[in-house]
């Protein structure tokens, strides 16, 4: 497989599972910054989190992307940015909220929650590792040192992955040494859930289970 197909297979699974994780370019949830949290809003993190997805979507126009940020917002979050107008950078929107509403836990702190990130209940190997790297990047963005991240993912995923049938079969155990990036952890695993499932279909087919 090419460079080329392995970056297209990589982005469509990236956005598949962003997809599955409520992520929309066609709309975001509401948030005002109450306390609790409304029942038809979200947390700080959750609207951050789509907000970004929007911004890193290259086809969406950056008007749209403001205008969308902007009608997302209720007070009292929307009376923060105000004096900035609607036609601002939405980064700019993101400073200002995040000064109020972000994480006051530094790069240690948060390197620490990602070491204690497991595999929920039926999350498959891939999503998880996706929800890795964005703890990990976090944590980085914070204020961890850049060194050594890949071997760090591989590691925790390891331990936090359930599915000793998929490690085993990778041998990711013995990657550890020398890890491979992201995005090439990703595919494999990807690949080796894609294969899994054609197989399981196929049993139960010939075994009349379906």
């Amino acid at each position: 497989m090419t460079p080329e197909v392995q970056k297209v297979v990589v982005e469509h699974v990236i956005r598949a599972n962003d997809s599955a994780s409520s992520h929309s370019s066609a709309k975001l949830r509401s948030f005002s910054g109450r306390l609790p949290t409304p029942h038809h809003e979200v947390d700080y993190k959750t609207w951050c989190s789509h907000t970004e997805f929007l911004l890193s979507d290259s086809t969406l126009p950056p008007r749209y992307v403001t205008r969308k940020t902007v009608e997302s917002l209720l007070a009292p979050a929307a009376n923060m940015i105000k004096h900035l107008g609607p036609h601002a950078n939405v980064q700019a929107y993101l400073c200002i909220l995040d000064s109020a509403y972000g994480t006051v836990e530094n790069g240690d702190e948060l390197f620490v929650k990602f070491l204690n990130t497991l595999q929920d209940a039926g999350e498959k190997p891939f999503a998880y590792l996706s929800r890795l790297q964005k703890a990990l990047n976090q944590a980085v963005q914070r204020g961890l040192p850049e060194n050594d991240l890949d071997r760090q993912l591989l590691k925790q995923f390891c331990r936090g992955c359930w599915d000793n049938t998929l490690i085993n079969s990778l041998q990711l155990e013995q990657k550890k040494k020398v890890p491979p990036p992201f995005s090439e952890l990703l595919l494999l695993l990807w690949t080796e859930e894609d294969k899994q499932a054609a197989k399981s279909i196929c049993m139960s087919h010939h075994l009349g289970l379906s």
